[in-house]
């Protein structure tokens, strides 16, 4: 990762090229011009009578455990500040793509929301390079800053300690999980928690194909993100934590991607017959629905997973870390980005704050099927799924995700998940593995 301090302030055209042609019209002024202080008051948030602009807050936690757990965090917000109005804004689809296309966009020019669902780290550096985001090292002073785990101070400074704070994190994810289906693995007759790579696990696929009449796997193919996380876990469970780093690095290791991408070609055989037109909540469903023996998603499938009626965990599902990579904890951090223009400041602090107490954290985590970015919430009344991650958490090597932005900025995220789409429709492993490499040298 490149440190915002050796790189010069981006021109206009650099901006226009990362924010989005469409509003290249729009003065850069738009999004920076405002003082350190974010008083400002363009933007979608309105005064609601009290004072206090409305917090006008976009995501794209709409469904199952994700809109259930966005709903326990606003609620728990409002019971804390009656006065303080939320305008509720989200934009489903895409992975969350959907949703940071329609937020560069205004935030270029100058209408941002008061703050919008994001990842923290790399993903946030063109905000931070761009002077988009305030400094809210404010927020962190005390309480937070004691409690936070380090690696989320970090993503909260965009992945750097050269940058301020700019974001607060909420929840931390764990994207190398395997679910699977008890019934359906009894039936054909595999284990699947003693798997030591992701070759064994394709050998498995092939004795569930055989052995029952449900998919072996489950895996969105719709967008090519979960199949980039799918490949990073084969990545993962086949080389140890020095390729992974020589990979991001941008060196060559072209065996090592190429291995990985041989593995995850062969699973597309397996996966259900409408993979590539569903998203990953309806893959999620797949097994609760008797369509699918094993699903490979983050740790946020298993609030869908606990919502589905009827499905009990240990009882009719469980999850291992997938194959070989029960070393690593791949890791994903959910947040909010505080934008300098601000519409609503004083709305704003007081849901970051809130984002970053205890409080929010303990009641949005078991929900979204997530752990908390604090060290000191108690998880002893946390589903046991959730407690077992934790633990892992606390004995393994974080390695941080590029199919959704923590270890990736944008440019490389884009670069990456149009090699997968390439590789998903075309199935060239050597063209494949020289356009993820490039993609890490952007």
């Amino acid at each position: 990762m490149t440190d915002q301090s050796s790189k010069s302030s981006l021109s206009r055209r650099q901006y226009v090229q990362l924010f989005g042609g469409a509003a290249g019209t729009v003065a850069l002024a738009g999004c920076s011009s405002d003082s350190e202080s974010g008083e400002g008051t363009s933007g979608g948030g309105t005064s609601d009578g009290s004072g206090t602009n409305a917090l006008e807050i976009q995501h794209w936690w709409t469904d199952g455990g994700d809109g259930k757990a966005m709903d326990e965090l606003q609620a728990g917000f409002r019971e804390k500040h009656p006065d303080i109005k939320i305008e509720d804004n989200p934009i489903a689809g895409g992975g969350g793509q959907n949703l940071q296309a329609v937020v560069r966009k205004k935030v270029l020019e100058g209408n941002p929301p008061s703050t919008w669902q994001d990842w923290p780290g790399a993903n946030l550096r063109d905000y931070v390079e761009a002077g988009a985001l305030k400094d809210i090292g404010y927020i962190f002073e005390g309480d937070m800053q004691e409690n936070y785990r380090d690696s989320t101070l970090l993503s909260a400074r965009a992945g750097s300690e050269n940058n301020p704070f700019v974001a607060v994190p909420l929840a931390i994810h764990r994207v190398n999980n395997l679910f699977y289906d008890i019934g359906a693995i009894e039936e054909a007759g595999v284990d699947i928690s003693g798997l030591s790579d992701p070759k064994e696990f394709n050998e498995v696929l092939a004795q569930i194909d055989d052995g029952t009449d449900v998919a072996p796997l489950s895996v969105a193919m719709s967008a090519p993100w979960t199949v980039l996380q799918l490949w990073t876990s084969n990545f993962l469970g086949l080389h140890d934590a020095e390729a992974w780093k020589q990979f991001r690095a941008g060196e060559d290791v072209t065996a090592e991607v190429e291995a990985a991408l041989e593995v995850t070609k062969t699973q597309f055989d397996y996966v259900t017959e409408d993979a590539g037109s569903i998203g990953n909540d309806a893959a999620s469903q797949k097994l609760p629905q008797g369509d699918a023996a094993t699903a490979m998603e983050g740790d946020w499938m298993a609030g869908n997973l606990f919502a589905a009626d009827g499905y009990e965990y240990d009882e009719h599902w469980q999850h291992v870390p997938f194959p070989g990579s029960e070393d690593f904890y791949n890791v994903n951090t959910d947040g909010f980005p505080y934008p300098k223009n601000n519409p609503s400041p004083k709305a704003t602090d007081a849901w970051m704050s809130w984002v970053g107490s205890a409080e929010a954290q303990r009641r949005f985590c078991p929900i979204k099927g997530a752990i908390p970015c604090r060290g000191d919430v108690d998880v002893s009344e946390f589903n046991p799924f959730l407690q077992k991650q934790y633990e892992d958490f606390q004995n393994t090597t974080g390695v941080l995700t590029l199919a959704h932005g923590d270890g990736a900025t944008p440019q490389q995220g884009t670069a990456l998940k149009n090699a997968m789409a390439r590789f998903m429709d075309q199935g060239n492993v050597s063209a494949t593995a020289s356009a993820l490499q490039d993609a890490m040298t952007l």
